[in-house]
């Protein structure tokens, strides 16, 4: 989500496009990406005819402004007009609230719906057939992906993509006695020096983690 905008300010337009195919794959219609934009960017100017600055919500019954900085936790999502509860458990799977500049999206983690969201009118299909391949025969690099049969003739841009993740998600579940404790990390890993570094520590999401080791998160 952070990468919507520049870290100058200026809306990020790849991301903007990306984030709308998103939104249309997942049947989204109520959520604007220029209302991301505009709770990220720190000017009063409306982003577009969807824009939400501070005069829209400081009119609420409980008036609030925009955050005017990047997101710091997912959940800032539910402030944002148009995004309601089904909305946000809907959509909080394919986003991360990630330091802008520094996330690449990996396409060998990528869930078909990201795929899709990377790749204009990329058929279902094919979006399953390239993520289930990727668990196999991991792309080595982001020219090998961008040279599978399966996506030529579709428009591919290479910007911000990438075959390898430095950002890792840690859910932890403790049990003592009686009591149970939840723990979600976010964690840096040096691609340089294999170094890891504690990003963000969140209690407030519960993950049910399964005997396997699979897990889903409800908030």
């Amino acid at each position: 989500l952070n990468d919507l905008v520049y870290v100058d300010g200026v809306a990020n337009q790849i991301m903007a496009d990306r984030f709308k195919r998103l939104l249309n794959r997942l049947s989204l219609d109520d959520v604007k990406v220029e209302r991301f934009q505009d709770w990220i960017d720190e000017n009063q100017d409306a982003t577009g005819i969807e824009g939400y600055e501070d005069g829209e919500y400081l009119s609420k019954d409980v008036p609030y402004r925009t955050g005017g900085q990047v997101f710091v936790h997912p959940s800032e999502m539910l402030l944002i007009e148009g995004v309601n509860q089904g909305a946000y458990e809907v959509l909080l799977p394919f986003v991360s609230t990630l330091p802008q500049g520094r996330a690449p999206i990996n396409v060998n983690t990528a869930s078909p719906e990201v795929l899709q969201s990377l790749i204009e009118n990329l058929p279902d299909e094919v979006a399953e057939s390239l993520a289930s391949k990727s668990d196999e025969t991991p792309w080595v690099n982001i020219q090998e992906f961008a040279q599978e049969p399966d996506l030529k003739g579709l428009k591919l841009d290479q910007t911000y993509l990438g075959v390898a993740s430095s950002f890792y998600e840690l859910a932890t579940r403790i049990t003592l006695d009686e009591r149970k404790v939840r723990l979600r990390s976010i964690l840096y890993r040096a691609q340089e020096d294999g170094s890891v570094t504690l990003i963000q520590r969140d209690q407030g999401q519960k993950y049910l983690i399964t005997k396997s080791g699979s897990q889903t998160s409800t908030q």
